[in-house]
């Protein structure tokens, strides 16, 4: 009896320890699933509004406080000396990678042209489907286009194409990035100074990306620069006074010891952010429009682009013959975007530019893509670095044997029954 409780709490401390360290991505799936399947809870959380702020502005506002107070500077002052990495970052994260993305979905929907499921018309007409309302009060209509005059468009409805560029105009992620950098043996000081410095930055071009390479459709107008007021106030300026109270002795002892909470508190609030949006949009009835084929097509179009953003920073770290902890940081940061920018912008677009519930599916997919295949591609590393390692070291044994004068070199192999290295991956915040 002891044992099976034994195995049983075994079990139970591997489950927990599974779900503690792919929270996020858990989270996000849930919230998708059941804002989608049961809209009621989060349709009722996003209806409180004062003076047009609603719960997902607080959840925004929370989010990005809680980042700052984790934010820790210290190192980034031994980063300097990197200076050909931090250059190449700061260009290919807030300009490269957003220009390169952008128009290569652009390209995409211009090519297939129209929508293959369906669009939301925030108009109020109902030409052939179901009619709802948001929490702002706009009218939506589900019109789904039969047999689609213009073809299969690849990223299903154009609120999918609008969430892949608000995603690919956002700078690198905060804290997953720097995480996956130090598991791969990278730089850690030149990924933290970055991943700062960009979404600082960021959050004041993103406005600016968007207005200059977006396409929402004819009828849609970005006001770019009300856009940069509202972050600058709900992003930048919490980030900000995180930052500054963590300079309180007692604050920073607090956030310390309550790590993982904070973590996990900002996680939840950030699967707050599209479980809101979903279930509105599935109160409407939109993802009656939305046909399974473009789910796996948003999946095989992210992970492409990804890819090939990946390639990108490769060759570019190569070109620039950085040392390899700082080609770890380019190639890693460079590539990713951040969900939490990207989901606070689409709060805040105007609802001309279409239903923000279906626009946060993409980013939710293309974040879920970038996090899992930057967990391999460390791994890889890892495992390549450790051979390398042992080759370098071990590749020839000089072994005296007694009574003679001769040395005998040996061939040093791997053990085929050695275990490989793993890097483990732990999500972070954003």
């Amino acid at each position: 009896m002891a044992e099976c409780r034994n195995k049983v709490g075994a079990v139970l401390k591997q489950i927990y320890a599974f779900v503690f360290k792919h929270h996020l991505p858990l989270a996000l799936l849930l919230a998708t699933v059941v804002g989608a399947l049961w809209p009621t809870p989060g349709l009722a959380f996003s209806k409180p509004r004062v003076h047009g702020y609603g719960i997902n502005h607080l959840c925004v506002i929370l989010i990005f406080l809680l980042s700052g107070l984790k934010l820790k500077t210290d190192d980034v002052k031994d980063a300097f000396k990197s200076w050909k990495a931090i250059l190449y970052g700061v260009f290919s994260i807030l300009f490269l990678t957003s220009v390169v993305s952008i128009e290569i979905v652009k390209a995409l929907q211009g090519q297939f042209g129209g929508l293959q499921g369906g669009e939301v018309d925030t108009t109020g007409t109902d030409t052939n489907g179901t009619t709802g309302t948001d929490a702002n009060g706009t009218t939506g209509t589900c019109s789904v286009a039969n047999g689609s005059s213009d073809g299969h468009a690849p990223l299903g409805p154009r609120e999918f194409s609008t969430g892949l560029q608000v995603f690919y105009a956002v700078p690198c992620t905060v804290s997953s990035g720097v995480v996956l950098i130090a598991q791969a043996n990278g730089n850690y000081a030149l990924g933290l100074l970055i991943t700062v410095f960009t979404n600082m930055i960021g959050i004041a071009t993103t406005p600016g990306l968007l207005k200059w390479l977006a396409e929402f459709g004819e009828s849609a107008r970005l006001d770019a620069p009300a856009l940069l007021v509202k972050l600058v106030l709900t992003l930048l300026v919490p980030l900000l006074v995180g930052k500054a109270l963590r300079y309180n002795r007692k604050v920073a002892e607090f956030v310390g010891k309550q790590r993982n909470v904070l973590k996990v508190t900002g996680n939840i609030l950030l699967a707050m952010l599209p479980w809101m949006k979903i279930s509105v949009t599935s109160d409407k009835g939109s993802f009656d429009c939305i046909m399974a084929v473009s789910i796996v097509a948003l999946f095989g179009v992210t992970l492409v682009l990804h890819a090939m953003l990946l390639t990108i920073n490769s060759l570019a770290a190569l070109i620039l013959r950085l040392e390899k902890p700082s080609a770890k940081v380019v190639v890693i940061l460079c590539s990713q975007k951040t969900l939490a920018i990207a989901l606070s912008v689409l709060s805040y677009l105007p609802a001309s530019l279409g239903d923000s519930g279906l626009m946060s599916v993409p980013c939710i997919v293309a974040h879920l893509v970038q996090i899992i295949t930057d967990a391999f591609l460390v791994s890889a590393w890892v495992w390549y670095d450790k051979r390398q390692e042992l080759k370098e070291s071990g590749n020839t044994l000089h072994v005296k044997i007694e009574n003679e004068d001769d040395e005998v070199a040996l061939d040093s192999l791997l053990s085929p029954t050695a275990p490989e290295p793993h890097a483990e991956f732990t999500e972070s915040a954003i």
